[in-house]
């Protein structure tokens, strides 16, 4: 049974249903409880799509071929969605959550909250905002950067090992809040606690995959939201 399961996690099917359902949840979210705000990766990411002509129904119909081809064919190689291995995931991500609480300080958890002005938002509200950190920030800083990082040392002819991709995109994470004009002032202390915290998701996205990384994020930022 367990190595089933973590054959599983590491399965795009699963990854991808994890992932949509923390999408699902933000957009609900800011469709029922319009706040005027929105995660910063999604920002960048819609005002990237307004250049493309019809760019919801396209990203809409890619993303329902990508989730149905996922399913379809690691059900032909044996990997059926089942409830109880998504409750299982769910469950080790809240393990995950709680230590990297313990693990990391908070100051992670609340430099974002003063970015967003979280104290206005209700319990909904955080929640949806909770999913869409998760989403974005793995999709882009775990998801592309971090593999993308591999891919590019490897087409160079770099040999490449986990340790130091985890390290090298802890180090462009916490230099990503820094840069333009909505960037935040470096201090070395906030540099160190969002590269920890890094090091901690680039971990776990390299040993247990996008969908529990994602899932551990999101439910990282709902316990320090509502904790302040």
């Amino acid at each position: 049974m367990l190595a089933h399961y973590n054959q599983c996690v590491k399965r795009p099917s699963y990854n991808f249903v994890m992932g949509a359902t923390l999408l699902v949840i933000y957009e609900l979210t800011l469709a029922i409880f319009p706040t005027g705000t929105a995660n910063g990766v999604d920002v960048l990411f819609q005002s990237f799509l307004r250049l493309i002509p019809f760019s919801t129904l396209i990203i809409s119909v890619l993303l329902i071929v990508t989730g149905v081809y996922f399913v379809y064919n690691d059900r032909k190689e044996g990997f059926e969605l089942r409830g109880n291995i998504m409750s299982l995931m769910f469950l080790e991500s809240t393990f995950w959550a709680f230590l990297v609480l313990f693990t990391v300080p908070m100051l992670v958890g609340k430099l974002l909250l003063q970015q967003i002005g979280i104290h206005q938002l209700n319990f909904f509200q955080k929640i949806g905002f909770s999913c869409g950190a998760g989403f974005y920030e793995e999709f882009f800083f775990r998801l592309l950067l971090v593999s993308g990082l591999q891919s590019f040392l490897q087409t160079k002819g770099f040999e490449t090992r986990n340790i130091m991709i985890i390290i090298m995109g802890a180090f462009l994470f916490s230099m990503a809040h820094y840069i333009g004009s909505y960037g935040d002032i470096f201090t070395m202390n906030s540099f160190l606690q969002r590269f920890f915290f890094g090091l901690f998701m680039n971990f776990l996205f390299v040993t247990r995959g996008f969908g529990i990384t994602a899932c551990t994020h999101a439910l990282y930022d709902v316990i320090v939201f509502n904790l302040r």
